[in-house]
């Protein structure tokens, strides 16, 4: 019985260590995805005749810029059994951003 409550308590630590990376990164890719709403119309309007401004233009590689942001969860949602990387790559993700921190400059551990 102890063995199970140590295995237990040992994976309530595992999973709120890793709720933070991913709540953050979930966070993330939604925000991303409600930046890209309209592409499809804009995407479109060369298509049906219509020119794209030169504003228009911008808008256009704004949107291209965040879905490719999100290349790497389209590949974790696509893939067969590859829900189970995404604490992985979130721990990844967060890794690279801590790196990216200079030792002057106050990083938050929260992502904000």
């Amino acid at each position: 019985m102890r063995l199970v409550g140590e295995v237990r308590a040992w994976a309530t630590r595992l999973r709120v260590a890793l709720q933070g990376p991913v709540h953050r990164e979930r966070d993330r890719a939604r925000a991303a995805l409600r930046g890209v709403d309209g592409l499809l119309p804009l995407i479109m309007r060369e298509r049906n005749g219509a020119p794209w401004t030169p504003e228009e233009r911008m808008q256009l590689f704004h949107h291209l810029r965040q879905a490719a942001a999100l290349s790497p969860y389209l590949i974790i949602c696509l893939a067969p059994g590859s829900m189970m990387l995404l604490p992985g790559i979130a721990w990844w993700l967060d890794r690279r951003r801590l790196q990216r921190c200079h030792p002057s400059a106050s990083c938050s551990l929260s992502g904000e």
